[in-house]
């Protein structure tokens, strides 16, 4: 299993984004999100390995060494995609602007969406949260938003949970990318199988540098999105009170409760 698991990393299989199935996407459009794909973000794999004359790439914000490491997974805590070639200094954003995920879908190859948090900037096919909300609509379009995100840090933390050696690799940061692509795939491989998984509680989220500049049309589909799942007139939003996140949503058109329009 090790040697397969080694034998994908090497041929570079197994890490192309997969379209879920339509079960997952129909599912998450009562959360408000039509056609969503995935939840991306980073985390950081510590490491003490001989870093040569670029040491100073390695410090991320904690001051310790590291590499940054990009992934997406579905709603089954499959992940899709893994990006970790990157130094633990580079910031999320940039890990993304340059990789080959984003070039396949500013090309169109993936008809959908993917949700990431405030360290990403907003764009048509990935949706961050609004920095301020200032409506009930925003409010539940971030909690949604955030439902459906935590899906990537619950794999994160199954990931570090089920190998330790990830909570510090003493490797050069080129193995230390291969030996988190092997331990993907494995863990892929016990999803499949269905095995259990560590339980591991929540945490806090970590603390991101917020993206302040997102991409107009980024701003305008997530404006889209909130006016169509997530607003309702005030006399409804009076008449529903404190209303759970999907509940009486019909993805076609909108609130299944009183009708209205947006804020």
């Amino acid at each position: 299993m090790v040697t397969y698991a080694h034998n994908q990393t090497l041929s570079g299989a197994g890490f192309q984004l997969v379209y879920p199935e339509t079960g997952y996407l129909n599912r998450q459009s009562l959360l408000g999100f039509p056609k969503l794909i995935g939840a991306i973000d980073c985390t950081h794999i510590p490491i003490t390995g001989p870093l040569g004359e670029h040491e100073a790439d390695f410090v991320n914000r904690r001051s310790t060494h590291s590499i940054n490491v990009q992934m997406t997974c579905d709603h089954q805590l499959m992940v899709t995609s893994v990006n970790a070639k990157w130094p633990g200094s580079v910031h999320d954003s940039r890990i993304f602007r340059e990789s080959s995920l984003c070039r396949l879908f500013q090309q169109g190859r993936y008809d959908g969406i993917l949700v990431g948090d405030r360290g990403y900037a907003c764009m048509s096919f990935l949706m961050t949260p609004y920095g301020d909300p200032q409506s009930q609509s925003e409010a539940r379009f971030n909690r949604a938003l955030s439902t459906c995100r935590v899906r990537i840090e619950m794999n994160f933390g199954v990931i570090k949970a089920r190998w330790n050696c990830l909570r510090g690799l003493r490797v050069k940061p080129e193995r230390a990318g291969q030996i988190l692509m092997a331990c993907v795939v494995l863990r892929n491989i016990a999803t499949i199988r269905k095995e259990r998984a560590p339980h591991v509680p929540l945490v806090a989220d970590d603390v991101v540098v917020p993206i302040t500049v997102d991409h107009p049309t980024g701003t305008a589909v997530r404006w889209a999105i909130t006016n169509q799942f997530f607003g309702v007139s005030r006399a409804a939003e009076s008449a529903w009170g404190c209303v759970s996140i999907g509940e009486g949503l019909d993805p076609k058109r909108g609130w299944g409760g009183p009708k209205g329009g947006a804020d």
